[in-house]
């Protein structure tokens, strides 16, 4: 009998956001049972947390494989250690990604006190000419830009309003990278910096709903394009979220706050 806490996470309220699917252990869980659960779920993520010592390791399944890095599931995780468990700020998780710290900010009494994590910043390279037009015909728009990583095929818009009414063609195009972003600086005399949209069909997810992990890339790349460290930006998904970002020292921290919707209890090999 396993414990799990589904946790809307960039959301100020329940309905919002990205949820994730969070399991504790204090033991080691079969790979084999992870992928089942995560399946089961059929949630963006799932992520399983060991607590059984002062640095938690953390792994995360989408419903047909385990990834690298997810950032709204490390919220969600993070959440759900602070809040059912009772722990304390900094927690220090350790992933395949290496090290990755979430911190609490206190507002004071009775604020919802977001937390911020600190993830690795992930660099892109703008494409030619050839790449851009490739994209731009997939997507029946006119591309400004297309920057590939290590990560995400990233396009760039001229307008938030595209992003907003995009119909993404399915199967989306990815080009072999884990999945596409398409994205634009925000509109005048709004509150945010750049939004986007984030699909991840190899991953089984047609559209992430808020991707934490997508903004180590997005984050680096306006920080450059306009000129500032600290930036708000939204992603535009049915459900949406926003992110509070600063890029310090080749690192993103990501800032936002999480809702319980579903405390819960599951078998395995029953």
């Amino acid at each position: 009998m396993y414990e799990m806490f589904q946790v809307d996470a960039f959301a100020s309220e329940v309905f919002s956001g990205n949820p994730a699917a969070v399991v504790p252990l204090r033991d080691v869980l079969d790979d084999a049972i992870c992928q089942k659960i995560a399946e089961e779920n059929n949630l963006a993520e799932t992520a399983f947390v060991r607590m059984d010592s002062k640095t938690p390791s953390i792994r995360w399944f989408t419903p047909t494989e385990e990834v690298d890095l997810c950032g709204h599931a490390t919220l969600a995780s993070a959440w759900t250690l602070i809040h059912k468990f009772g722990w304390q700020t900094p927690i220090y998780f350790s992933s395949r990604s290496g090290t990755l710290t979430v911190h609490q900010k206190d507002l004071g009494w009775g604020a919802d006190n977001p937390l911020v994590m600190d993830f690795p910043a992930i660099p892109s390279v703008q494409g030619g000419a050839d790449l851009r037009d490739r994209m731009g015909q997939h997507l029946q728009l006119e591309v400004e830009e297309v920057h590939t990583s290590e990560q995400d095929l990233m396009v760039v818009l001229g307008s938030a309003d595209q992003i907003a009414k995009l119909r993404v063609p399915q199967p989306c195009e990815t080009l072999g990278h884990r999945g596409l972003i398409v994205t634009a600086v925000a509109e005048k005399h709004s509150e945010l910096d750049f939004v986007s949209r984030c699909f991840y069909p190899d991953l089984g997810i047609q559209e992430d709903a808020v991707t934490g992990s997508a903004h180590c890339q997005l984050a680096y790349y306006w920080s450059k394009r306009l000129g500032r460290n600290s930036m708000r930006a939204r992603q535009l998904s049915r459900r949406g979220g926003n992110l509070i970002l600063t890029v310090e020292g080749g690192r993103v921290h990501m800032e936002g706050t999480a809702k319980l919707f579903m405390e819960a209890k599951i078998t395995v090999g029953r």
